[in-house]
């Protein structure tokens, strides 16, 4: 089968060996599988993750081991390990939670060596975790799951209510879902806050009640202190943002941050005093609020059409992650979601 590995802070596209399920696993297929900011992250931060990991004391693997990455997937049951009981039936369409049971300990699927992701023709899942995916929903919509149920949690953890004003700064896939959920969630002021035109239109189809260019030199409008105590997610993961939007956020604001960086940052407390700043960060997804996500998804509760900008192959993915860590007016980012897609009967 082929695959694509991270290599020495490259992505190659190889053949190896198809996996074998074991008991309570079940092999499958990829049918697609989204690029997600945190893929491009592990490409040139896996060093600086892992120093942040020894530091609160959590096993890691070799930072430098090739690495299949792919969390966001849609797939086809092929085959389950002996003696595992079939949830759904061969041949279904699934998606899961992106974690494979080592014993008693869950491995992140896309993010453990060893352990192949959705760049994969073939990888394995954990049978007990597979949600079939429901007839007449698209494989687009499908590969969206993942994405959106860190959108649910990130929401779930700001605690909002319907009256309630958000402020979503960074409007990448995540920052465009959770603005899709705080509208699912009737929210009716929701402002959206990036750098680049085509992304701030986005969040404008999507749903966005305003749009703020952070081309400005600032990443909160001067409107966000007409607003008692709004909710704030930064969905960019620069660093130095958590610091910026405290300064700029007005006082009582809930700043949830979604973003991944592994580098200290500077912030002042006195801010957060001052204004009595609430700071939260969240971190994957409850099984149930990745079920949500799946019905949000099939039942189309959420806005999701229009969010897959572009569809590529596994062959493609090399110059995919290029592009996306130097863009250039030459080869601009998508302004949305990149999907691999995987054509049927991969060998």
């Amino acid at each position: 089968m082929r695959c694509a590995k991270v290599r020495d802070s490259a992505v190659v596209v190889e053949t190896v060996e198809r996996p074998t399920p074991s008991t309570g696993q079940v092999l499958v297929r990829c049918r697609a599988c989204g690029i997600c900011g945190s893929d491009l992250h592990l490409l040139d931060h896996r060093e600086d993750d892992a120093r942040v990991f020894e530091r609160l004391g959590i096993e890691v693997a070799d930072p430098r081991a090739d690495l299949v990455l792919g969390h966001e997937f849609v797939a086809e049951v092929l085959e389950y390990g002996p003696n595992t009981l079939e949830t759904v039936a061969v041949g279904s369409r699934v998606c899961s939670v992106p974690f494979l049971l080592d014993g008693a300990t869950p491995r992140a699927i896309g993010a453990t060596p060893g352990i192949y992701g959705g760049f994969a023709e073939h990888f394995l899942l954990d049978s007990s975790n597979l949600l079939a995916v429901p007839d007449g929903m698209p494989d687009e919509a499908a590969a969206l799951v993942e994405p959106f149920a860190v959108a649910v949690h990130a929401v779930n953890m700001a605690q909002v209510s319907a009256d309630d004003a958000a402020l979503v700064v960074g409007c990448g896939p995540i920052g465009i879902a959770i603005i899709s959920v705080l509208r699912q969630r009737g929210l009716t002021v929701v402002v959206a806050s990036d750098l680049l035109e085509s992304r701030q239109q986005l969040a404008r189809g999507f749903g966005a009640t305003e749009v703020h260019d952070a081309r400005t030199g600032t990443v909160l409008p001067a409107a966000a202190h007409e607003h008692s105590a709004p909710v704030v997610f930064d969905c960019t993961g620069a660093t130095g943002m958590i610091g910026r939007i405290m300064s700029e956020a007005p006082r009582l604001a809930r700043i949830v941050c979604v973003g991944i960086s592994s580098r200290d940052e500077p912030v002042n407390p006195l801010i957060g005093v001052v204004k009595e700043l609430s700071l939260r960060f969240a971190l994957y997804y409850t099984p149930d609020e990745f079920a949500e996500s799946l019905r949000l998804l099939s039942n189309n509760e959420v806005t999701w059409q229009g969010l897959v900008t572009s569809t590529i192959t596994l062959e493609d993915l090399p110059e995919t992650f290029e592009r996306m860590r130097a863009p250039s007016d030459a080869t601009p980012l998508t302004p949305g979601k990149i999907v691999v897609s995987f054509p049927g009967g991969a060998s």
